[in-house]
């Protein structure tokens, strides 16, 4: 591998850094010499094309840029190709394609270290743009004024955007005055993402949906195919220790917006999200700090001084899977207009919603609810070990809740409820819990607790053994994030953690994609830990090689590879995914213990399913069969299988319909299978009714219509005379009959799909209410 060394800031001949990308070979180092520190190479002839394995090397040459003088993209990256940027700034690119400073292509590997990129500009993504099933590492690097918005393409983010089935790693990096569509900062597309130590001020997100600082749609390759077509592929977005201050979104989420799939994971540790906006667009404007799907956790995150415009001031979520919220402070947040001062809670009923050990004070709604909105009593909101304290709304009967969440003991609020407002949890302490004033103690943002607060020691058992700020909770923990008089933090333990990878399977043979486990610190101790390969919707066996083993750290080692072999083959098939689990570890502790592996598709997309809707009249005896038909779109050289089930809607199995499901196999050749669902019959008045069959989990395919409906069309003759004795929809209803008119001196149950018939002249409708009018008494 060699060296070659760039002379000149020349963009051609001999000496500049074209000539040395020319020159270099798979494997070479390009650094510069020491005289161009503080000098510019412009482009004048183009981007600089990179299609071999290269490292562009700043390192040792201070201040130097290379730009695209806004005439062109500065680099790109060809298609399955690595590339290696350090130490350089990269500035002024602009395309109206992607990438104005990097356009990593597909499948490529792009690592770019104490880089600086400012002032880009392209269509998607105005510094990084990171192609289909590639992978992307950002490490300690600045982002200032770049534009993703020059063809308003709801896909581009400020600074980097991705496009799908690949992985973007950031760490210690900084954000500042970027400006993208979705994402002011980092827009991420169904794939693996992790934030680390980073720091986003000041973006803009200028879309109809939003995510001031970051946009997520979905963490797996599959998308909304694990959601709608039930399959077990998840993916996770990961933000730690990072800080989100100043963004602002015309739409949904002022910082963030996190958007998930199916079983997709959302975590956010030891952040900081603090005045943030979220303006309204015309549509929506929610979660002044973080508009999210639900399947997150929050730990130890400080959500402050965040405004939305309409609901949400600091979170809103929505969804139907788990939600816990530990140790985290809400302080300060407005919603101007409706509701939900600090959060705005819209997930499903019963879904668990887990709030414990946090502070919500101070916070502010324009109508209700200043502290936490909820959609229904039935929502599955637990408060535990929390303060709920001084929130206000312009509705003075709903100043910090309308519904109350569910109590799991330990709590306080204050003032007492008032005005008939409800109190917040049931068994809550109603007393003032002597907050201290909103400042950084020991690194975060958040209230303390003053001497002689109730706080003290009141809490439940439950508590998590750290506040905070990572300070050592007692046997008697307080209520809230604060732990009064702490000042011990655990002993450090080193954290092991595995990155995700994505990597082509090829035609034939095997390919290997190779994980990294690190540990955060040298140990003078051997440590070890285990590893052992897992199903997605990838398969062992025929996708990938399953492995197990043990990884050793001796003595100093942080960093340590592991190899999964991919199986190549030419069918047809979507992205597929399985994982790489950490286990028993000795001499640490795991703090992120699953890689995903993604083999994004590299054949041309598998054919599609598609179900079609069928009528059948029902009849007043026997049974009759609804015969659906399932298609593929084209033919498969594999074998195509995919799972069916009926589903009610206004039909009720086994009253209407049978209920039936079962799976479908295409062998190689084969597009279009049946599925038969046997009706049955009755002589009930009654209108039509309606059923579903339902694709799920296919393989090796995609569901393009995984829904069919089944009508019922009612054959029993309506002309029967309706009375009190043979009416079944009614209670004690008399019918009179006056000319074409028909009256009730009672109620109806179901009016709407009462037939009746007459002697008006007139032909039988179904009517509904407001045709009804009472009997004269």
């Amino acid at each position: 591998m060699a060296t070659i060394t760039v002379t000149n800031t020349r963009d051609s001949g001999a000496g500049s850094l074209r000539d040395a990308i020319a020159r270099a070979q798979a494997g070479d180092t390009i650094k510069f010499a020491s005289t161009l520190a503080n000098t510019t190479i412009t482009l004048t002839s183009g981007q600089l094309a990179i299609n071999k394995a290269l490292t562009i090397d700043g390192t040792g040459v201070s201040n130097l840029t290379i730009s695209g003088n806004q005439a062109s993209q500065v680099f790109n990256v060809a298609r399955n190709t690595t590339a290696a940027f350090n130490n350089l700034t990269i500035a002024n690119g602009k395309t109206t394609g992607k990438g104005g400073g990097i356009q990593a292509s597909d499948y490529s590997t792009v690592v770019v270290t104490n880089c600086r990129f400012n002032n880009n500009a392209a269509g998607v993504g105005g510094a990084i743009s990171v192609g289909y099933g590639s992978n992307a590492t950002v490490t300690n690097s600045q982002f200032n004024l770049n534009n993703g918005t020059l063809t308003n393409s709801g896909f581009s983010a400020g600074a980097i955007a991705t496009t799908g089935s690949g992985v973007l790693t950031v760490r210690g990096s900084q954000f500042t005055n970027n400006k993208g569509v979705n994402g002011g900062a980092i827009y991420s597309l169904l794939g693996a993402l992790t934030i680390e130590d980073s720091v986003f001020l000041k973006n803009s997100a200028a879309g109809e949906s939003g995510g001031g600082a970051v946009f997520t749609d979905g963490a797996n390759p599959v998308g909304p195919g694990s959601r709608d077509s039930g399959t077990s592929v998840s993916g996770t977005i990961a933000i730690r220790r990072s800080r989100f201050e100043g963004n602002t979104a015309q739409g949904e989420g002022g910082a963030l917006f996190l958007y998930a799939y199916g079983p997709d994971k959302l975590i956010l540790e030891d952040s900081t999200i603090v005045g943030n906006s979220a303006t309204t667009n015309g549509q929506y404007a929610r979660g002044g700090g973080i508009r999210s799907t639900s399947n997150l956790t929050m730990r130890n995150v400080t959500v402050a001084n965040n405004t939305a415009t309409k609901q949400g001031g600091g979170l809103w979520i929505d969804g139907a899977l788990p939600v816990n919220i530990i140790n985290s402070t809400f302080s300060g947040n407005k919603v101007t207009d409706d509701a939900g001062g600090a959060m705005f809670l819209r997930t499903e009923p019963n879904t668990p919603v887990n709030i414990t050990n946090s502070t919500i004070a101070n916070n502010f709604a324009g109508r209700a609810s200043g502290a936490m909105w909820l959609g229904s009593s039935t929502q599955a909101v637990t408060l535990k070990n929390s303060i709920v304290a001084n929130n206000t709304a312009g509705d003075r009967y709903q100043q910090q809740i309308g519904y109350a969440p569910r109590d799991g003991g330990g709590n306080i609020e204050f003032p007492p409820p008032a005005y008939g407002n409800r109190r917040v949890a049931a068994s809550s302490q109603t007393i003032d819990p002597k907050l201290g004033t909103l400042q950084t103690l020991n690194g975060v943002l958040l209230h303390s607790l003053l001497t002689g607060s109730p706080a003290i020691n009141t809490g439940v058992s439950g508590a998590p053994t750290i506040d905070q700020r990572g300070f050592l909770r007692d046997s008697k923990p307080d209520v809230g994030a604060f732990e009064f008089g702490s000042l011990t933090r655990p002993v450090a333990t080193r954290a092991l953690s595995i990155d995700s990878r994505t990597g082509l399977e090829g035609n034939s043979g095997t390919t290997n994609q190779t994980f990294t486990v690190r540990i955060s610190t040298a140990s003078s101790q051997t440590i070890t830990v285990d590893y052992a390969t897992a199903n997605g919707n990838a398969k062992a066996g025929a996708d990938y090689i399953a492995k197990t083993g043990q990884l050793v750290f001796n003595a100093g080692e942080t960093v340590k590879t592991l190899q999964v072999p991919i199986i190549g083959d030419l069918i047809p098939e979507l992205s597929e995914v399985f994982y790489v689990n950490l286990s028993n570890a000795n001499g640490a502790s795991i703090v992120a213990g699953q890689g995903m592996g993604i083999i994004p598709t590299d054949d041309s997309l598998p054919p599609s399913l598609s179900i079609n809707d069928i009528s059948v009249n029902e009849g007043s005896s026997g049974a009759t069969n609804a015969v659906f038909t399932v298609k593929l779109s084209g033919t498969s050289p594999g074998r195509i299988s995919v799972n069916y089930a009926t589903a009610d809607t206004t039909a009720i199995a086994t009253q209407d319909y049978t209920r039936v499901s079962g799976l479908l196999t295409f062998n190689p050749g084969e597009t279009t299978k049946t599925v038969t669902i046997p009706i049955l019959s009755d002589s009930l008045l009654e209108s039509n009714e309606t059923f579903s069959v339902k694709l799920t989990n296919p393989d090796n395919a995609r569901v393009s219509d995984g829904t069919g409906i089944g009508t019922i069309v009612n054959t029993t003759s309506s002309t029967q005379l309706l009375s009190a004795s043979n009416a079944p929809l009614a209670t004690t209803s008399q019918v009179n009959s006056a000319g074409s008119n028909w009256f009730m001196n009672d109620l109806v149950q179901n009016p709407d799909q009462l037939m009746i018939s007459g002697t008006s002249t007139t032909t039988p409708n179904p009517i509904d209410s407001s045709s009804l009018r009472p009997a004269p008494v």
